[in-house]
C-alpha cells in the first residue's frame, strides 16, 4: 500500500505553516518567488511524491486571493528529480519525477484559504535503495535557478531509513504479550536498520488493538473493529546504542480501552489479536518539527519555520518509515484480566470459548 509522503496537510500534524496565512503575512520581499519543496522518502512506500510550490505577494492583490489562484502557487517550467548516491558520494542513478494531481491519486486536498484543484506533486515509482542516499534537484527552466538538498559535510543527500527488528513483542508464533496490571510491558527493537546505519532520529509506536463485536441474539452481526493505543510520540533514539527500548505501564492499556469503548448490554466483545506499528523519522523532520513547536503557540511567531535543508527556498525534504509487525497474540491471562479490570469490567468481553447470547 502506498503512502503520500507529503508534509502539507499530510502525516506531520504538527506542520501548519500552510493553515495560517493571513493578509499581513510577510513571506518574502515583493515579486521575490520563494520555491516551497516537501517531500518524506520512504523506502517501503511504492511511489514517493514530492510537493514543489511557490510563495510570494503581490503590493496589489491581497495574500487571500492570490492563495485561490493555482498558477500563484505552482511553477510552469520545472524538471524535478530524484539522485540516487552511492557510498563513493557519487550519482549513480537519476529518476525524473512525473507532474501529477494528487487529488486523482487518491489524496485530496482539504479545502481552505490555498486552491485545492489542482493539486499537483512530483512523483516516481522507483524504488528505493536503502543502502543509497538521495538528493532531490529542481531546475526552474524560466530562471535557470537550481534548488537541491544543502550541502552538509561535502554531501548533499540524505540517508534513508531501512528495514529493522522488533525484538518485544516477538515475531515468533510462540510469543504472548503480557499485560498483568502492576507490571511493566517491555517494547523494544533494533537501533541499526537494513543500511548499516542508525538513521531514524525518533519513534511514534502505536498498539493496534483488534476485537469483535456481536450484537446480542444476532450471530451474524459479529463485526471485527480496531481502537488505538498510543505507545509514544516523538520517542528520541537512543544515539550509539544496540536496542531502542521502552516500557510502559500495563494498567494503561486496561485503561484505554475504558477510555475508548462504551458498555452497551445490547453487544458481546471479544478480545483478538494486535498489530504493532513503529514510525520512524529523520533527523531533518525532527529537527522541523522541533523549530515548528517552537514557532508556534501564543508567544510564537507566526508563518514558517525558521528551518529548512534546502540550497533555496523553504520546506525540508527527509526519511520516514513505518514497520507493522501483525498478528500479536495476547496471553490468556489477558482476556481474563478484561472481565474483572476496574476499567473493562462492564464492556462486555467473553471468556474465551464463550458464545454471544
Amino acid at each position: 500500500m502506498k503512502h503520500l509522503t507529503l508534509l502539507i496537510c499530510s502525516c506531520v500534524a504538527a506542520i501548519t505553516m500552510f493553515n495560517s496565512c493571513s493578509n499581513d503575512f510577510e513571506l518574502v520581499d515583493n515579486w521575490k518567488d520563494i520555491p516551497i519543496v516537501y517531500g518524506l522518502l520512504n523506502v517501503n512506500d511504492t511511489a514517493q511524491y514530492i510537493r514543489v510550490e511557490k510563495a510570494f505577494l503581490d503590493e496589489e492583490t491581497s495574500a487571500l486571493l492570490i492563495a485561490q489562484e493555482p498558477d500563484s502557487l505552482y511553477y510552469n517550467n520545472i524538471s524535478v528529480e530524484l539522485q540516487e548516491i552511492n557510498n563513493n558520494g557519487a550519482v549513480e542513478f537519476t529518476f525524473p519525477l512525473t507532474l501529477v494531481d494528487a487529488n486523482l491519486e487518491g489524496y485530496e486536498k482539504p479545502e481552505g484559504i490555498f486552491a485545492d484543484t489542482p493539486n499537483y506533486v512530483y512523483k516516481t515509482t522507483e524504488p528505493l535503495n536503502p543502502e543509497r542516499r538521495y538528493n532531490v534537484v529542481i531546475i526552474n527552466g524560466d530562471t535557470d535557478k537550481t534548488v537541491t538538498l544543502q550541502d552538509r559535510n561535502g554531501q548533499r543527500s540524505v540517508g534513508l531509513i531501512g528495514d529493522f527488528t522488533t525484538l518485544s513483542p516477538s515475531t515468533s508464533s510462540n510469543f504472548r504479550l503480557k499485560l498483568e496490571p502492576g507490571d511493566q510491558t517491555n517494547f523494544r527493537w533494533t537501533s541499526i536498520d537494513e543500511s548499516g546505519e542508525q538513521n531514524a532520529a525518533f519513534y511514534d509506536v502505536v498498539l493496534l488493538v483488534n476485537y469483535f463485536e456481536t450484537e446480542r441474539g444476532n450471530p451474524a452481526s459479529r463485526t471485527e473493529k480496531t481502537i488505538e493505543w498510543v505507545l509514544r510520540r516523538n520517542m528520541l533514539a537512543d544515539e550509539g546504542t544496540l536496542n531502542q527500548s521502552f516500557e510502559v505501564e500495563a494498567t494503561s492499556f486496561y485503561q484505554n480501552l475504558g477510555q475508548q469503548l462504551e458498555s452497551n448490554p445490547l453487544i458481546c466483545r471479544e478480545l483478538g489479536d494486535a498489530d504493532l506499528v513503529i514510525y520512524a523519522g529523520g533527523e531533518d523532520l525532527l529537527e522541523y518539527i522541533n523549530r515548528e513547536a517552537a514557532n508556534s503557540g501564543i508567544t510564537g511567531t507566526q508563518g514558517f519555520a525558521d528551518y529548512t535543508n534546502l540550497s533555496e527556498g523553504l520546506g525540508i525534504i527527509s526519511t520516514r518509515f513505518n514497520k507493522r509487525v501483525e498478528d500479536i497474540q495476547f496471553n490468556s491471562d489477558v482476556n481474563a484480566e478484561l472481565l474483572i479490570n476496574e476499567f473493562t469490567s462492564d464492556l462486555g468481553f467473553l471468556e474465551f470459548g464463550d458464545a454471544c447470547e
